[in-house]
């Protein structure tokens, strides 16, 4: 649905007794206002009023789980993005990110927010074939709404097809591997690697806007899949990329998606980049080919949740 550097406005511009739509990574979600005052008061989070399209509204931002307490219920818009993948060689995928609106009753509401997938060394030292997949990325979640992990990078040789998540992770270094699945309406798939022999170069993870990218030629990483900007929080900024791909040996690692997911590496014994916290991006990849360097953490992941407040 999303091209890269893709906009979007987290919400549309009709409200009142008119049908709003916010459009993330998944269909279009179409949902009404109740007409009157708004009636949803709550505490939590870090809480932030501003005003869009004329409207008014009330975020709560949690960068780590915690509780929503509602002294007054109705109908709220949520956005969650889980943690990002950590990376290998292939890079991280992003975090799944999803939205929905939910009806909150007075009480104490339990906000889950995923931390990022550790890195991992793809190859040990000595032994070309055994190191590990990045971890995948935990959950997040504000009552029904979930959004899966992102898909660890896959490793070197044993283990190269990149993880299954919310986007999947970049293909490892060697042979000829594919990247991950991401969840449909959550997240992109993460890209193959580049079999080239005695290169390998491994594959970005996917991101919410993007694939991940497949390795150019045979010295180059492939990119990090494009996120997505939203202003669900009361400013532009940018969520869920996929992190870059490594490299077999000395070269070019892959760029993390916009900015937010961590690079790739193509220097020996140097680690791969984290994806941002708080940002659900996955992290880069490192070089495969027995110097020890680790891929990136994944970013952590972020729950918002927003409500009309009418003066």
């Amino acid at each position: 649905m999303f091209g890269p550097g893709v906009t979007q406005s987290a919400t549309g511009v009709s409200y009142g007794t008119n049908a709003v739509a916010a459009i993330y990574c998944g269909p279009s979600l179409v949902w009404s206002l109740p007409s009157g005052p708004a009636d949803v008061s709550a505490s939590g989070g870090t809480v932030v009023a501003y005003s869009e399209n004329g409207t008014n509204f009330t975020a709560h931002i949690f960068t780590e789980s915690g509780t929503l307490t509602v002294t007054a219920g109705g109908s709220v818009e949520v956005l969650v993005i889980a943690g990002g993948g950590g990376g290998s060689c292939g890079g991280g995928g992003a975090g799944g990110m999803t939205n929905g609106v939910v009806s909150v009753s007075a009480g104490a509401i339990a906000v889950t927010v995923g931390a990022g997938g550790l890195g991992t060394v793809g190859t040990y030292v000595g032994d070309p074939g055994v190191g590990p997949r990045g971890y995948n990325g935990e959950d997040s979640a504000f009552q029904s709404v979930t959004a899966i992990g992102g898909g660890g990078g896959g490793a070197n040789a044993i283990d190269s097809s990149g993880a299954n998540g919310g986007s999947g992770g970049g293909a490892g270094s060697g042979g000829t591997a594919p990247g991950g699945a991401g969840v449909a309406g959550q997240g992109k798939d993460g890209g193959a690697n580049d079999p080239t022999p005695e290169q390998y170069p491994a594959g970005g993870g996917g991101g919410c806007g993007s694939v991940g990218g497949v390795p150019p030629d045979y010295g180059t990483g492939g990119n990090g899949g494009d996120g997505i900007q939203l202003s669900i929080s009361g400013s532009p900024s940018w969520y869920a990329a996929g992190g870059g791909g490594g490299t077999y040996i000395d070269g070019v690692g892959g760029s993390g998606g916009s900015g937010i997911g961590g690079s790739g590496s193509g220097v020996p014994g140097v680690n791969g980049g984290d994806g941002a916290p708080n940002t659900g991006s996955g992290g880069g990849g490192a070089v495969a080919a027995g110097f020890s360097a680790s891929g990136g953490n994944g970013g952590s992941g972020i729950v918002i949740v927003r409500y009309v407040t009418r003066q």
